[in-house]
């Protein structure tokens, strides 16, 4: 069991997590993850603390990536469940489709396209009613030293 202080209050997680990753060959690989926890916060700003689901207990994802010489691109599900009760209501499960690709222009220099929410759902970011940003691009350019 793990113990934080935050801001909420003391917070706590107990659960389990797996991963799975296999290359089908040179070029092709995929990922599968799952995670059951048990996520709580002690709020002090109650006069009898108690612990409270704080956050989503089920955390799956699924990626398949391609890589070929300088390029690279992932494919990726993620998805979060059995969230916490707030306000008279389950905030409800959020899902995420993501794809990302990078290209090595140079042993320095990146490019990187990433597109968020192919599926444009409007997801809940948090239980006050914030929701994800809708379908977005960004490109990004990376030069180390």
């Amino acid at each position: 069991m793990n113990k934080y202080a935050i801001n909420k209050g003391d917070f706590r997680n107990t659960g389990i997590e797996a991963e799975f990753t296999h290359n089908v060959n040179d070029k092709w690989r995929y990922s599968l993850g799952i995670g059951y926890g048990n996520p709580e916060v002690k709020d002090p700003s109650t006069a009898n603390p108690k612990w409270v689901q704080d956050d989503g207990r089920i955390d799956a994802s699924a990626s398949v990536f391609y890589s070929i010489s300088k390029l690279t691109s992932g494919l990726t599900y993620k998805y979060l469940g059995d969230r916490e009760y707030y306000g008279g209501h389950d905030v409800p499960s959020r899902s995420r489709l993501t794809w990302n690709t990078s290209y090595d222009l140079t042993k320095n220099d990146n490019i990187t396209l990433t597109m968020n929410n192919l599926l444009d759902k409007d997801n809940y970011s948090n239980r006050y009613g914030n929701l994800d940003l809708p379908y977005n691009w960004k490109i990004t350019y990376t030069r180390t030293f």
